[in-house]
């Protein structure tokens, strides 16, 4: 199958209606991969060249004809339920810990002294965490927002694993002993804290059918594909 260019598609379709051209400022760039050329394909056609003449919206409006809008819309409950009970992590709000981090490089001139000297003047002050985390921390990103490192989450987080440890074994308000990681002493703070909230079926169960219907959608949208690559005799 040679690659669909828009003077081609253009060609296909204007074989079926002289009097549709290409209009001024509508050709796209690029080739689109093998699925998108069946789609195309299959999309002029069913006359759904009449749509605005953008690629993109020729597959789009093809997927929605001919897929979309075939799915079986209600999924009955106890499957709603058994994905539910089956992946209980997708649907709870995991804990998350708002913090500020000290960072003191192995490195610095009397750093080991300097880092104990900070631990002692937070501890009996945390509201200096703050300057003094602007002033004196390595870490030039949250030095900057004087120490916040923002809302972590242990799933999503890219700091370095004591950091965070640390982070989520104190509690709100706790300011965390000088502790060392690979290159540095370190201390910080913990702002506030959210824990875990766990949801019911009841209050998730419109998104547990928004999930398996977008998974309907991408299976029946990979078996129409397949059809087309028979009926347009595609290798790929």
């Amino acid at each position: 199958m040679r690659p669909l260019t828009w003077a081609i598609l253009m060609g296909m379709t204007c074989s079926r209606d002289p009097g549709l051209g290409p209009q001024p400022g509508s050709a796209p760039t690029g080739h689109p991969d093998a699925d998108e050329e069946l789609l195309l394909r299959e999309a002029l056609s069913l006359g759904i060249h009449r749509q605005p003449p953008h690629l993109a919206a020729l597959t789009e409006a093809l997927l929605t004809q001919e897929v979309f809008l075939k799915l079986e819309r209600d999924i009955p409950r106890e499957e709603l339920v058994r994905y539910f009970e089956q992946h209980p992590k997708e649907f709870s709000i995991e804990e998350t810990v708002a913090a500020r981090w000290i960072k003191i490089p192995f490195d610095t001139e009397n750093g080991a002294t300097l880092v104990e000297d900070l631990r002692t003047k937070v501890a009996a002050d945390p509201k200096l965490f703050g300057p003094l985390a602007k002033e004196f921390s390595a870490d030039q990103a949250s030095a900057f927002r004087d120490g916040s490192v923002g809302v972590q989450r242990r799933s999503s987080s890219s700091l370095p694993g004591p950091v965070l440890d640390q982070i989520f074994a104190l509690a709100e308000g706790e300011v965390s002993a000088v502790f060392q990681t690979s290159d540095a002493w370190n201390l910080v703070l913990v702002s506030w804290r959210k824990p875990k909230e766990e949801r019911t079926f009841e209050q998730m169960k419109g998104a547990v059918a928004t999930v398996l219907r977008q998974q309907r959608y991408l299976a029946e949208r990979a078996e129409y594909i397949e059809q087309l690559r028979v009926k347009y005799g595609s290798s790929h």
